[in-house]
């Protein structure tokens, strides 16, 4: 790395000893400070490159699919959602919630296991279910430790 200005750089084995103004005012940054504050707020700009929702590019079609994962999967899904309805329920405890989520874990790993052939046909499929496990056994690893109490 070529430093340009090194009259700015001071060594000091002083550490009371300041580095004075005049030798950073004629700096780079000072120059790129002040030509900013010339141009005025550009928070407008930064505004308007915010990121946006990305497309639906991963978007699966399953009218078209004939698989009876695909079932499987419809199944985990509501699940899911039932046990998110439930977490989020304060009249039920955390003992009447956990057996419906054990049983989601149980149900994907069977599944994951008795349809090991079909992963090549519907690995759109696979990847949904691999997602279900690991929000589900994040949600084990959370009711274990305390999270919700």
């Amino acid at each position: 790395m070529k430093i340009k200005n090194p009259d700015i750089i001071q060594k000091t084995d002083d550490p009371k000893k300041k580095i004075s103004k005049e030798s950073i005012q004629g700096g780079a940054f000072n120059k790129i400070f002040q030509d900013s504050i010339k141009k005025g707020d550009s928070s407008d700009q930064i505004r308007s490159s915010a990121l946006r929702e990305p497309a639906a590019t991963n978007f699966i079609n399953f009218q078209n699919m004939d698989s009876p994962l695909k079932v499987i999967v419809d199944k985990n899904i509501n699940l899911l959602a039932k046990y998110t309805d439930l977490i989020g329920n304060p009249d039920k405890t955390l003992k009447e919630i956990e057996p419906l989520l054990l049983k989601l874990i149980k149900d994907i790993e069977e599944t994951q296991n008795s349809f090991k052939d079909e992963s090549k046909k519907s690995p759109e499929l696979f990847n949904i279910l691999e997602n279900i496990l690991m929000t589900a056994r994040k949600e084990q690893i959370k009711m274990a430790s305390g999270s919700y109490n």
